[in-house]
């Protein structure tokens, strides 16, 4: 049964400077949620996230802070605790090849490319396992993916080794996704693990350095995310597997199960290439918030962004809300996902924050 759902925008705002990424979230020691954007000249604007705000109302926010990377174009940011030592850490990646730490407002770690070239930051990953272990996770346009923790280098592996590929194309890393992934082989228990795809159409699928699968997709992934997706048949083994939704280049999406994948047919075609997918849970699975499918007969909401000026809300893959945007999207992310646990009886689905090419940002609510 597909949901009935409505899109209402909650405040939308236009910025001066172009950005390339966007992120929400506490930064550094902030009591309250706060916007970051980074773009091409490097510098890290921080803005206050605006509260009641009329609907009809636009706003043009300036910035509250800047910092400066001291690199090139930025390309990503996220807002992760990834040091222990501040509340939430900033990880910043530029088109040179370098990522930057910052923690508690200043520069604490800056790592550069790992083969010594100027090769671009494609894909930037925090992950966290069950152990409590957070580590960052950089993809590179020379096919190298590295990780590093506060303390050291603690592995790297280049692609083109991995794939073996006879063509002369150079390999790049095109998206990075950390999931704890139920398998058949994990009983029932989720398992950390580090889902990595190239420009030739691989998904790799590693625990740390070690490359534990290679699937050829058939088309370059651009995206990733984990959820209930496919509704399951109540007597399937794979009713409690983990399921990886594959955003691609060719407007396709395709699922993943049990690391692999039914070629039988997409879930969804878009029709444009995919940049951005976001899973949002339903009410009557919001409270079990896991990345695994839970059995729920109601599967995840997969949101779509790429190179169309709007958002394609999806379930069962078909298309069954779209929001029309001023321009294409460059990020999308959740506000609500950090604090599920406070809301037992939500009123929606989620909160979205979409910023657009346009230099224009968009807070949603979806609900249904």
């Amino acid at each position: 049964m597909l949901l009935d759902l409505k899109v209402n925008v909650l405040w939308c705002a236009t910025i001066k400077h172009k950005f390339n990424a966007v992120a929400h979230g506490k930064v550094f020691k902030s009591p309250s949620d706060l916007i970051v954007t980074v773009g091409e000249d490097g510098i890290i604007r921080v803005y206050k996230a605006p509260e009641n705000v009329p609907v009809d109302q636009h706003l043009v926010l300036e910035p509250q802070r800047c910092l400066e990377t001291k690199c090139g174009p930025a390309t990503n940011v996220l807002l992760k605790d990834v040091t222990r030592l501040c509340p939430c850490d900033m990880i910043v990646s530029d088109t040179r090849g370098s990522v930057v730490l910052f923690c508690d407002g200043q520069i604490l770690i800056r790592k550069c490319s790992i083969s010594g070239k100027a090769s671009r930051v494609s894909a930037l990953e925090v992950q966290e396992t069950a152990l409590g272990h957070v580590c960052v996770v950089v993809g590179y346009d020379d096919g190298v993916v590295s990780c590093f923790n506060t303390f050291s280098q603690l592995w790297k592996i280049r692609l083109h080794d991995v794939t073996k590929e006879t063509t002369q194309k150079s390999v790049s890393v095109t998206s990075i996704l950390a999931a704890s992934i139920v398998s058949s082989t994990s009983v029932g228990t989720a398992e950390d693990y580090l889902l990595v795809t190239d420009s030739q159409g691989y998904l790799h699928i590693l625990q740390e350095e070690n490359v534990l699968r290679s699937i050829h997709v058939g088309a370059v992934v651009t995206t990733m995310s984990a959820g209930c997706f496919l509704q399951a048949d109540d007597s399937s083994s794979s009713k409690s597997l983990t399921q990886i939704a594959l955003g691609c280049a060719d407007g396709l999406i395709w699922i993943s199960v049990d690391f692999n994948i039914d070629k039988s047919a997409p879930y969804a075609q878009v029709g444009h290439p995919i940049t951005h997918l976001w899973r949002l849970r339903t009410k009557s699975n919001f409270v079990q918030f896991t990345a695994t499918n839970t059995g729920n007969d109601n599967v995840d909401l997969l949101v779509c962004g790429g190179h169309f000026s709007c958002l394609k809300l999806l379930q069962h893959g078909k298309v069954v809300q779209s929001f029309s945007l001023p321009s294409w999207p460059v990020s999308v992310c959740g506000l609500m996902d950090s604090e599920a646990e406070d809301f037992p009886n939500p009123p929606s689905c989620g909160h979205l924050l979409v910023g657009c090419q346009d230099s224009t940002l968009h807070c949603l609510s979806i609900t249904g």
